[in-house]
């Protein structure tokens, strides 16, 4: 039983990593397309 929480709890970490991995990724692209755009402007 105990090792069924445990298993959940990793899962929900792997997963909010995962997300939040992406958020940062899609954050950083979207700084970059912008600061490009400004140097080009």
């Amino acid at each position: 039983m105990l090792g069924d929480i445990v298993l959940s709890l990793l899962f929900v970490w792997l997963l909010a990593i995962v997300v939040l991995s992406m958020i940062g990724i899609t954050f950083g692209m979207v700084m970059v397309m912008l600061t490009i755009i400004k140097v080009i402007v």
